[in-house]
Order: structure tokens, then C-alpha cells, then sequence
């Protein structure tokens, strides 16, 4: 038997990656699920007449829940990739380090410049998505 605080904890978690990490994703697969479940139903006469297959058994969850995933799975499988910006330019310093063009120091110097550089992106892009859900 699961934990019952385990089981919320997991269900936590799974919440925190759908609606935080790809919260645009999430919120299209859901429109897109009632809108298919909607569309469906409309259609669903004319889908009897023509085939044996029971589609009144796809419920509403069960389309939104489609599109959550489809919308989702791309981000999940790319979660792990560096830009490729970002990975040219760390290769960029380990050579011109290993050439012996720039020194250890230079090179910690540059390093500490991407790091602020995408930390300052990934300020700029939290604090433009809150100003877009104020106006």
C-alpha cells in the first residue's frame, strides 16, 4: 500500500512540472482536450452511422489528459539539453584555455560571465512573465 503523504507528495510534484515548468503547454492541452471532447460530441451521430467503434467512451478527461501529455512530451525530452549558445561559448573557453591564448584566471572570468548572463536572461524572463500577468 502507498503512503498516503508519499502519494501527495508525488502528486505534488507531478502538479509543480505540468502547471510551473510548462504551464503554457499545460493550459493548451486542456483547451485543446474540452475542444475535442466538444467537437466529439457534435460529430458523434454521424460517427455511429459509419463505424462500430464506441466513442462515447472517450470521456472529457480523457482528452484533455491526451494533450496535456502531447503538449508536454516534448519539453520532458528536452529537459536535460544546454543551449547550444551556451555550449559553444563553455567550448570556446576550454579551447582557447587548452591553446594557452587566455589564462586559468581569464578563463574562470569568462566562465563567471556566461553564468551572470543567463542568470540575468532567466531574471529578465521570470520578471517579464510576471509583468504580463499583472496587466
Amino acid at each position: 500500500m502507498i503512503n498516503p503523504d508519499k502519494l501527495s507528495l508525488h502528486m505534488h510534484n507531478a502538479l509543480n512540472i505540468l502547471f510551473i515548468s510548462n504551464r503554457e503547454g499545460t493550459a493548451l492541452g486542456v483547451l485543446l482536450g474540452y475542444i475535442s471532447s466538444c467537437l466529439l460530441s457534435f460529430i458523434l451521430p454521424t460517427l455511429k452511422t459509419i463505424t462500430s467503434v464506441d466513442f462515447e467512451a472517450l470521456t472529457t478527461l480523457f482528452f484533455i489528459f491526451f494533450w496535456v501529455f502531447a503538449f508536454n512530451i516534448k519539453p520532458y525530452l528536452n529537459r536535460n539539453k544546454i543551449d547550444p549558445k551556451i555550449d559553444s561559448a563553455l567550448k570556446k573557453i576550454e579551447d582557447l584555455e587548452k591553446s594557452g591564448k587566455i589564462s586559468n584566471e581569464l578563463a574562470r572570468i569568462r566562465y563567471n560571465e556566461i553564468t551572470m548572463a543567463i542568470l540575468e536572461s532567466v531574471t529578465l524572463k521570470t520578471d517579464d512573465t510576471s509583468d504580463e500577468s499583472t496587466a
